[in-house]
C-alpha cells in the first residue's frame, strides 16, 4: 500500500497529450504537453518531452534533498 501522508512522498499527475494543427498547411503541427496535479489542480504546461521529464526529474530530486535535511 502506498504512503500517501505525506506530500513529497508521492506525485499524482494527470498527463495529457495533443496536438494542434498550423493555421497554414504547410507548418508542422505541434504536440502539445500538460500535467495537472491531482490534488490541487495545478497545471503545468511543456513545450516538449524534454521539458516534462526535466520537470519529473527535479520533483524527484528535490524529495532526496529534503530527505537528507
Amino acid at each position: 500500500m502506498m504512503n500517501t501522508e505525506n506530500s513529497l512522498d508521492n506525485y499524482a499527475y494527470i498527463l495529457r497529450l495533443w496536438r494542434e494543427r498550423p493555421a497554414a498547411p504547410e507548418q508542422p503541427a505541434v504536440w502539445r504537453i500538460s500535467l495537472t496535479d491531482a490534488r490541487n489542480g495545478e497545471r503545468c504546461g511543456f513545450g516538449d518531452p524534454e521539458s516534462l521529464l526535466a520537470f519529473l526529474r527535479e520533483r524527484m530530486w528535490e524529495e532526496r534533498y529534503l530527505d537528507k535535511h
